[in-house]
């Protein structure tokens, strides 16, 4: 596992795929911290009866290692398909990282197939990176029509990145009659995941 040599932590990112279920969350973080591991992010989202999380973790070498070899026990326990993979400190790199520059891109649309594509193309063919994501549909009962919303905050590497991605934006959404904004924002200082927008 990846480690920062001046704490010497190790970090996992775990996971997990299973049928939605009270209880999960306290089993998986029981899971880390009886192996001596601490929770450092996460994002879990239960879906169509589905519950789905990522997890990031870290430890020492040894803590880390344990919460990889006794992934099947978790396994049993939550009845998840559950993978680890190795991760780096994430201060060191990405969207943690004071040089970074972050966007938060909402949209607002009617639905149609292929409008979640079109936007994160635009993010493909200009770098940036897409560091989170969330998106909803939902009818509206007086129109009787299907609505698409997203939240999106974009990684690049430098504030001229800005201009030209906004630029792309724009014109998607003048196009596709999508209601689209788009602004810098930077992590919370409690690292909860959360973004702070700017303006």
């Amino acid at each position: 596992m990846a480690a920062d040599t001046s704490t010497d932590r190790a970090f996992v990112m775990l996971s997990g795929l299973g049928s939605d279920q009270p209880g999960l969350v306290a089993q998986i973080t029981k899971y880390i911290a009886d192996r001596g591991g601490n929770v450092e992010d996460s994002r879990m989202v239960a879906l169509g009866g589905v519950f789905g999380v990522m997890l990031l973790a870290s430890g020492s070498a040894d803590e880390v290692q344990r919460l990889v070899a006794d992934v099947a026990a978790l396994e049993r326990e939550s009845g998840m398909r559950v993978l680890a993979h190795p991760a780096t400190d994430p201060t060191l790199r990405g969207e943690n990282t004071e040089r970074a520059v972050l966007l938060t891109v909402t949209a607002s649309a009617f639905d149609r197939e292929g409008i979640l594509m079109d936007i994160s193309d635009v993010m493909r063919s200009t770098g940036g990176n897409i560091v989170e994501l969330d998106t909803t549909t939902y009818d509206d009962p007086q129109s009787k029509a299907t609505y698409f919303q997203m939240r999106m905050t974009v990684e690049v590497d430098s504030v001229g990145d800005v201009e030209p991605i906004r630029a792309r934006l724009t014109d998607l959404a003048i196009r596709e009659r999508i209601a689209m904004e788009v602004k810098l924002a930077e992590r919370s200082a409690e690292r909860t995941g959360g973004v702070t927008v700017t303006t």
